[in-house]
């Protein structure tokens, strides 16, 4: 017999975010079921490191301490709205270490926005959404635009 997940024992909701106006939507679905169910709030947010190797791209700007505290600090700001919830900010591939921190946390529901690329956009892009959606152990909802 299987657990099967229940959203009336929420603990715990994860909502991955890139600072966005559409993530904001997410974030607010997200902490009103949490408020509903006195469930902890968790805001991610991912800083991907750059695609390109310095050694090989002299003269390319590399990020220092400082740029971590600007995107600490900008986050910080970014989540001023939310003051209950817990922030999380990690480094490397977005869709690995959402599923990461779920897995620490851990989360009963992940909360997660998408910008609703198709086509060639997409597929050169990826999704992050997507990829979440096919590891998670636990189940994701995803706010589309104009949601």
């Amino acid at each position: 017999m299987s657990h099967k997940p229940s959203f009336s024992t929420l603990r715990s909701i994860l909502v991955p975010t890139d600072l966005s106006s559409l993530s904001r939507v997410a974030i607010e679905y997200a902490k009103e079921m949490a408020e509903e169910r006195s469930a902890r709030l968790h805001l991610l947010h991912v800083v991907q490191p750059p695609p390109y190797d310095p050694m090989i791209f002299p003269g390319v700007s590399v990020p220092t301490a400082d740029t971590g505290n600007v995107v600490r600090e900008a986050f910080e700001r970014f989540a001023e709205d939310w003051p209950d919830a817990v922030l999380h900010q990690r480094e490397g591939r977005p869709h690995e270490e959402i599923l990461e921190m779920a897995s620490e946390i851990p989360s009963q529901l992940i909360v997660m926005s998408t910008h609703g690329r198709t086509g060639l956009s997409h597929a050169l892009i990826g999704s992050v959404a997507e990829k979440v959606i096919r590891r998670s152990e636990c189940p994701v909802l995803v706010v589309r635009p104009h949601s």
